[in-house]
């Protein structure tokens, strides 16, 4: 396959203050020849075969804000969040022998390119411990190149999940922090490759230490 080519553009506008930052951007990535690349969980190639795309085109915006409130003198109330929507579409139709891709259409979506992906964190800090609540979402991925509804063909589940964190400032050179990725257990499908329908990470903790030389 040829080299892949693209031209991506961004423009947007930021506002800052003491407190409280944002960012409104919108981008676009224009691809002349985009590449697929086998790999050891894709069927019917070798690993590390290239296949050819054509011209897609892939846009969207992005919104993310932080910001920080204080509680009393001692702590501090603290937000950030971030969404992302995008759209995509092949500028042409072909067949491809690569089991991504497969037989498209001109103007079909890309696989595995969700509309709608956003993160909403809420936390509360101190001099000695912080802790942190985080909500994530990602919308449902078609698996296929395709239009209209994803039900209608092979794709992912809309996923939400839950990260509680709590942190303990031993001194200034010392963290400990205990994490609890996907605190409700909840179970969506992420991908129907390579072999099957695939789970998210299921309920896991883990814990941290750090230290700053």
């Amino acid at each position: 396959a040829e080299s892949e080519e693209s031209v991506n553009v961004e423009y947007g506008i930021r506002y800052t203050t003491t407190d409280f930052s944002g960012e409104l951007i919108a981008f676009e990535s224009d691809y002349d020849n985009l590449l697929g690349r086998c790999r050891a969980s894709d069927s019917n190639c070798q690993v590390g075969q290239e296949f050819s795309g054509g011209n897609v085109e892939v846009s969207g915006m992005e919104v993310t804000g932080q910001g920080q409130y204080g509680l009393g003198d001692t702590i501090i109330l603290t937000s950030q969040i971030n969404y992302t929507y995008s759209e995509s579409k092949f500028k042409s139709s072909f067949f491809s022998q690569f089991s991504q891709w497969g037989l498209v259409n001109e103007g079909d979506e890309l696989p595995y390119v969700p509309k709608h992906a956003g993160r909403w964190q809420v936390g509360l800090e101190s001099d000695l411990w912080a802790l942190d609540l985080a909500v994530k979402y990602q919308h449902g991925m078609r698996e296929t190149p395709g239009l209209g509804d994803i039900t209608e063909g092979l794709h992912t589940d809309n996923i939400t999940t839950v990260d509680v964190s709590a942190t303990w400032f031993v001194n200034e050179d010392v963290d400990v922090k205990i994490l609890a990725r996907n605190l409700t257990d909840d179970s969506s499908i992420v991908s129907h490759r390579p072999y099957g329908a695939r789970p998210n990470l299921p309920r896991t903790l883990l814990a941290q230490v750090k230290y700053r030389f």
